[in-house]
């Protein structure tokens, strides 16, 4: 469920960019900081994005240095310095990379995710926000009782888990906002279940065809092929649902990020959720 939120590089300002790979650079070290060197190879693009958003909303000034590090020792690369906000994405990343190891095993058996998830085991025990653990413990557990359930859910059901742990991951923040009131908190979790919701839905659609080839469960399966049509007949009669649902979640996202206090970063942020979400569902969509 990862690798679906990145920036469209070609239509980034170069200082943006820079500043994106600051994040990453940053949100690398932060997790070595917190949990270790071997987490690092779990750090993504996703995270990085939730780093630079809540970076965004943080009141304090933003601060960088330089460092090498394994991946390049010899040229020095500017980081973000770490902030609550990276702490917090440090949590998140590696509760979300062993969840969902944990979850490849509990579906498939995979061994490779078996041994991901208890090499994860120690650092995830080392996390300090333990409300992102919770979170998002006990909303998979209920998202793997519904895909593991024989009745039929609709598709707005099965997505609430994943959009309702993004929407209270950003919300609970612990940390002040530019302009912190209980509405802008709601807004963020409002963006953050819109987000998560694309993000559960695009994965499923781009797993689609894999899903079926092999008898796994598959959420937009599951809710709308009642008569058992192959792959290519379900498509396309699927298409234009999935077109309304997932264009209205991103118009969601890009609606609702007017309402927070983005007061840096708006060119990443707006990248991402206004050029990224479409074209990343567009290129999947394509190869329907």
């Amino acid at each position: 469920m990862f690798g679906y939120i990145t920036p469209v590089k070609d239509e980034l300002k170069i200082k943006d960019y820079e500043t994106f790979r600051n994040y990453y650079c940053g949100l690398c070290m932060a997790i070595k900081n917190n949990f270790g060197n071997i987490p690092r190879i779990g750090l993504n693009y996703d995270a990085t994005f939730f780093a630079v958003l809540l970076d965004s909303l943080y009141k304090e000034p933003t601060n960088t240095y330089n460092s090498s590090c394994i991946k390049h020792p010899i040229k020095k690369r500017t980081c973000i310095k770490e902030n609550i906000p990276l702490t917090y994405t440090a949590n998140l990343n590696i509760a979300l990379i062993y969840y969902n190891a944990l979850d490849d095993v509990i579906d498939d058996n995979n061994l490779v995710s078996k041994t991901i998830s208890l090499v994860l085991l120690p650092y995830k025990r080392k996390m300090i926000y333990n409300n992102i653990d919770n979170i998002v413990k006990t909303n998979l557990n209920e998202l793997h009782s519904m895909e593991t359930s024989n009745n039929s859910f609709p598709l707005d059901e099965i997505t609430h888990p994943f959009g309702h742990i993004i929407g209270e991951i950003l919300k609970e923040a612990p940390f002040t906002f530019n302009r912190d009131t209980p509405k802008i908190r709601n807004s963020l979790y409002t963006f953050g279940y819109s987000f998560g919701k694309w993000i559960y839905l695009i994965d499923a659609l781009d797993d689609l065809t894999n899903d079926m080839d092999n008898g796994k469960f598959n959420p937009i399966e599951k809710s709308y092929n009642k008569k058992n049509l192959p792959y290519e007949r379900l498509v396309k009669e699927i298409k234009e649902a999935m077109d309304f649902l997932l264009m209205g979640l991103a118009m969601n996202c890009s609606d609702l990020l007017k309402e927070l206090p983005i007061e840096k970063n708006e060119g990443i942020i707006y990248n991402v959720i206004n050029r990224g979400l479409i074209e990343k569902y567009m290129n999947i969509y394509y190869k329907l």
